[in-house]
């Protein structure tokens, strides 16, 4: 990517940049862009990701389900400042036709 592009870009993002930081940027995203291709022509299994996985120890780690519309002892308080309720349900106005 040449200093030209860089400009082209910083103009379209209304971005003021000077000279040496179109330069230097041209350099830091020609060597970001060079390490993507780097990355993109290895070769990996499905094989090789899931034992990597098992190996590296990472797993996913889920709560327990809990009902969210629980009375809590928050609800109580929230509710006395509700103008309109039914039960521990808020009222609101209607705001869509059909």
């Amino acid at each position: 990517m040449n200093k030209e592009e860089i400009k082209k870009i910083a103009d379209l993002a209304r971005l003021e940049i000077s000279e040496e930081e179109s330069e230097k940027m041209a350099g830091e995203i020609d060597a970001i862009l060079g390490y993507v291709d780097q990355l993109k022509s290895a070769e990996i299994s499905d094989q090789d990701t899931e034992s990597r996985i098992e190996n590296a120890g990472i797993r996913n780690v889920m709560r327990e389900d809990e009902n969210p519309h629980q009375v809590s002892e928050n609800t109580e308080s929230l509710m006395k400042e509700v103008p309109d309720s039914d039960g521990d349900l808020v009222k609101v106005k209607k705001i869509l036709n059909n």
